[in-house]
C-alpha cells in the first residue's frame, strides 16, 4: 500500500479512489480487499505504458474541480475529491474522508469545498509568487444549491440549512475578495468524478 500511495501521488492519479479505500483496510483486510488490490495491480500492468500528460494553456487562472459524495463511508461520513488543472491533466488532485457527518448532499458539498480551500488558495499564491499574473482560481461545482450558499453565505440559507456552521462559508469571503470564482459545470464534464466515482 505504501508503494501504491507513492504512485498515486506522483504519476497515477487514476488509482486514487481505489487506494483511498484500500488504505482504510490495511489493518483488517479480507478476501474482498485482496480482490480489489489484485484488480488495481492488474490495471497497473495493463496501463504500464500510459503516460501522465500535463499541459498549460495559460497562467491567468487555474481551474479546480471539487466534488463531494454524501455518506459513502461505513460511519456515514462523506468523501471529498478535488483536482487542479492549468490546461490538460491534473497538476494537483486529492481525495479525503470528511471529518464530520452531514445531513444532506448540499452540506457535504460545502464541507468538501472547505476541505479543499487551503490547497486552492495555496496554488493561487504559489503561482503568483513565481512571477505569473494569476488573478484568481476558478472552482467548478455541479451542485447549484451549494453554489448559491457559497456565493451568498446565509442569505441563500433556508430552514434546512440553518444548522451549518459559519466556518464552512470561508469560501464566501474569498469570493468577495476576488481570489476565487465559482462556476457551475455539468456533472458529465466534472472530470474529478473519475476519482470520486470510478465506475
Amino acid at each position: 500500500m505504501a508503494q501504491l500511495l507513492f504512485l498515486q501521488c506522483r504519476a497515477l492519479r487514476d488509482i486514487q479512489a481505489a487506494v483511498a479505500f484500500l488504505t482504510t483496510r490495511v489493518r483488517h483486510p479480507d478476501k474482498d480487499d485482496w480482490g480489489k488490490l489484485k484488480r488495481v495491480l492488474k490495471y497497473l500492468k495493463g496501463t504500464l505504458y500510459l503516460k501522465l500528460r500535463i499541459t498549460v494553456d495559460n497562467f491567468s487562472s487555474s481551474q479546480w474541480s471539487i466534488d463531494a459524495s454524501h455518506g459513502v463511508h461505513w460511519d456515514c461520513k462523506g468523501q471529498t475529491g478535488a483536482g487542479m488543472t492549468l490546461g490538460r491533466g491534473a497538476v494537483v488532485s486529492f481525495l479525503c474522508k470528511q471529518e464530520v457527518n452531514t445531513r444532506s448532499s448540499t452540506e457535504s458539498e460545502l464541507v468538501g469545498v472547505d476541505d479543499a480551500m487551503p490547497n486552492v488558495l495555496w496554488s493561487l499564491h504559489f503561482i503568483q509568487e513565481q512571477g505569473y499574473d494569476m488573478t484568481h482560481d476558478t472552482v467548478y461545482r455541479d451542485n447549484k444549491s451549494a453554489i448559491l450558499l457559497e456565493r451568498n453565505d446565509k442569505m441563500s440559507s433556508r430552514k434546512a440549512n440553518k444548522h451549518i456552521k459559519m466556518k464552512y462559508y470561508f469560501i464566501t469571503d474569498r469570493i468577495q475578495h476576488g481570489e476565487v470564482k465559482v462556476e457551475h459545470i455539468s456533472i458529465y464534464k466534472m472530470w474529478i468524478n473519475v476519482n470520486m466515482k470510478p465506475k
